[in-house]
C-alpha cells in the first residue's frame, strides 16, 4: 500500500504557550523510505530525525509521538497546506 508521502510531505505544528514544534514526514535523502523530523521553532534545528522504510511505519510513529504531545499539553494548530508561524522557515530543508 502507498500513501503517496513521496509527492508533498507531511507537516503538523504545534503550540504550548509560546513555544512550537514542528513534525516533518518526507522522502528520506536517498530516496528510499521515510524520514521524520522534530524541529523546534526556537532552534531552527532538527531536534530528532528518524527514518524508516515503510510509510506505514513513520505514519505509527508519527501517530505515538502525536499522542505523547497532546498529553504533555501541546495543541495541533497548523498542518500540511496551512500557513507558517511566523518565525518558521521551510521544514523541507531541514528535514531533508
Amino acid at each position: 500500500m502507498t500513501f503517496g508521502l513521496s509527492q508533498r510531505m507531511l507537516r503538523w505544528t504545534f503550540r504550548r504557550r509560546n513555544d512550537f514544534l514542528t513534525c516533518v514526514i518526507d522522502c528520506a535523502r536517498a530516496g528510499r523510505g521515510y524520514q521524520l523530523a522534530i524541529v523546534s521553532e526556537a532552534s531552527s534545528e532538527v531536534g530528532r530525525l528518524e527514518r524508516f522504510g515503510t510509510a506505514f511505519d513513520v505514519l505509527l510513529r508519527h501517530a505515538s509521538i502525536v499522542s505523547d504531545l497532546r498529553d504533555s499539553g501541546w495543541t495541533l494548530v497548523a498542518y500540511t497546506d496551512s500557513p507558517r508561524t511566523p518565525k518558521q522557515q521551510s521544514l523541507t530543508a531541514l528535514a531533508a
